[in-house]
């Protein structure tokens, strides 16, 4: 019989955690589909909230950014993005899931989002559909769709909750930067035409 995980779930709706987590990743979900070519192309929001991925700063480079820094905040995180004619259940077989510090994503990525987006989308839809379980901090959500498994994904809270963080934070951070170089060099430029 095939596992599912949203199966014998207590839902900790009275947890403050989970709800910052249910709230960000369903209600307010950043993702966005993208539409038209690279030189014109539009951002189709998920959710109605005015927050999305390339109106915070996430795009083009900064999503291998973001995905490399979302690596980097778990301790042991398999990331399995495959194309859409490969099976998840395989992929899944092949890897233990008795170790609880043990996080991984086994999802097939999408030519209308970035691989960022696209684990939060599939995070989404696993809340949206109930397709999700917590036990003891650990989040385990499922995607389907026309009965084909697109994602199965298992994370810590405290994984889940610095995402969150990282998502609103770091491009804040690049923007400031760039910021600062651009009005170093500005005053450069003032200061050589005054001499």
């Amino acid at each position: 019989m095939k596992k599912h995980y949203y199966t014998d779930t207590d839902i900790p709706f009275k947890n403050e955690n989970f709800q910052k987590i249910l709230t960000f990743y369903l209600f307010n979900s950043p993702c966005e589909i993208s539409k038209g070519t690279k030189e014109n192309k539009t951002y189709i929001p998920v959710s109605k909230v005015d927050k999305t991925f390339s109106k915070q700063g996430w795009t083009d480079t900064n999503l291998s950014t973001l995905i490399a820094k979302m690596k980097s905040m778990s301790n042991h995180l398999e990331y399995y993005p495959i194309s859409s004619n490969q099976s998840i259940n395989a992929i899944e077989k092949n890897i233990s899931l008795s170790d609880p510090n043990f996080e991984m994503i086994i999802m097939h990525t999408r030519s209308d989002m970035s691989k960022a987006c696209a684990i939060f989308y599939y995070i989404r839809n696993g809340f949206a559909h109930g397709s999700f379980n917590v036990k003891n901090n650990i989040y385990c959500f499922e995607s389907s769709k026309n009965g084909i498994t697109k994602a199965k994904i298992r994370l810590k809270e405290e994984t889940l909750l610095k995402w969150i963080d990282c998502f609103y934070e770091f491009p804040k951070k690049r923007k400031s930067k760039s910021y600062e170089k651009k009005n170093k060099i500005k005053k450069s430029k003032k200061e050589l035409v005054a001499t």
